[in-house]
């Protein structure tokens, strides 16, 4: 990413601050939907800032002290380099541009002007460049003022001379304070000659007798997979009442949004959602109640990673089922583990897959896991649990 993106984000995050307040940071969700609809390519970015939330980035730049930010910022950078596996070129500009949106720092382009200056205890930023006035441009005094004897060219000083020539500026006499700091100073220095003196007189420890004989190296186990979340079972029927169903659509789940299908994971979870999936039959709600009524042996599986309350009758929680990743990470096999267990080895026991609603990719992407697995029926709700309440249809409290 630019320079000039990594601003265009960090205004955005600004904007979001301004608007949301508090709480601008601290929904994932809402916070990487909102980026995607306004900085659609930025889609690697916007997943390191919902990194960012989960790693409580914006909490720590919001205690740092303000002579210490910069130090702050790259002490995060590392720590997402180090845990994320982010680059920290990439790292450190974003996380400069979360310190932006928090009004705690210049935008990431100005940083070759102040890094290396601290933050004014007002925190009164002026513009976008992070430069509060003319004085203060990242050095440790304002510019071009020295110590000792001054030196002033032609049209810096009012004192130069009319040729152009330099002019010395004697220096102020010493006070007696500044000559006592000052053999002070001297005194220190030469105690720490001395104290050089007699460490380089240290005998150098001998180095430890390597054993002739080590023991041998034992192979490290490999990590054993995640155990299931459920005990494995294949839930019976569910009875239910026998008056006729409601026809007709609920929660908005034959709503078209013209998003294409696609075969890969989806990572902005919280975003409008396609009307089917590729290898996967979507249902509707009276579609679903119709076959529990008729005593249709399923699953039902709710894939929503967020605390709920309810799911419906006889579903199953599995949380991390619609996790972003691949194909190959860790929660497809124990998700496949795990369906495994709830079929008992009948592999053509219909799954029913659903999360919130028409704008939640995460049974979305459990059902395509589930039919990577090997799965032959794999079924997604699209309307999910908004459409099941407002059908009025049975629900249960969530395991």
């Amino acid at each position: 990413m630019e320079q000039a993106e990594y601003d265009d984000l960090a205004k955005f995050l600004r904007e979001m601050s301004e608007r949301f307040g508090e709480t601008a940071f601290t929904d994932r969700r809402r916070l990487v939907s909102l980026l995607s609809d306004r900085m659609p390519d930025a889609r690697r970015d916007i997943r390191i800032v919902g990194s960012a939330v989960d790693e409580r980035i914006f909490e720590s730049l919001a205690r740092a002290r303000p002579e210490q930010l910069n130090m702050e910022i790259e002490r995060l950078g590392a720590k997402m380099e180090n845990g994320l596996g982010i680059r920290n070129d990439v790292a450190v500009p974003i996380v400069r541009a979360c310190a932006y949106g928090l009004s705690l720092g210049p935008l990431p382009s100005a940083v070759g002007a102040v890094a290396a200056a601290p933050v004014p205890a007002d925190r009164s930023w002026v513009g976008d460049s992070g430069v509060r006035d003319q004085s203060w441009v990242g050095l440790s005094q304002p510019a071009g003022q020295a110590t000792g004897h001054a030196v002033q060219t032609q049209g810096v000083a009012a004192g130069a001379t009319p040729g152009g020539a330099a002019q010395i500026v004697p220096a102020k006499p010493m006070q007696p304070w500044q000559k006592w700091l000052l053999g002070g100073g001297a005194g220190l220095i030469a105690l720490l000659v001395v104290l050089g003196i007699i460490g380089s007189n240290v005998p150098e420890p001998k180095p430890p007798i390597e054993n002739p004989n080590p023991p041998p190296v034992v192979p490290v186990a490999p990590e054993t997979p995640i155990a299931p979340t459920q005990p494995p079972y294949i839930p019976p029927p569910v009875q239910q009442p026998t008056q006729p169903i409601p026809q007709g659509y609920y929660g908005n789940e034959d709503y078209d949004f013209h998003i294409p299908p696609q075969s890969t994971l989806k990572s902005d979870v919280g975003t409008p959602t396609p009307l089917m999936a590729p290898g996967v039959t979507t249902v509707t709600t009276v579609q679903v109640m119709t076959e529990m009524q008729n005593n249709r042996r399923m699953v039902l599986i709710d894939a929503l990673q967020n605390q709920h309350a309810l799911t419906i009758r006889g579903a199953v929680h599995l949380p991390y089922a619609g996790s972003f990743g691949t194909f190959n990470d860790r929660f497809q096999s124990t998700l496949a583990n795990t369906l495994n267990s709830l079929v008992q080895g009948h592999r053509e026991v219909p799954l029913v897959f659903f999360c919130q609603g028409i704008r939640c990719w995460e049974s979305y992407n459990a059902a395509l896991r589930a039919r990577v697995a090997g799965f032959p029926n794999v079924f997604w709700y699209r309307g999910g649990l908004a459409a099941w309440q407002e059908a009025g249809f049975p629900m249960q409290a969530t395991q």
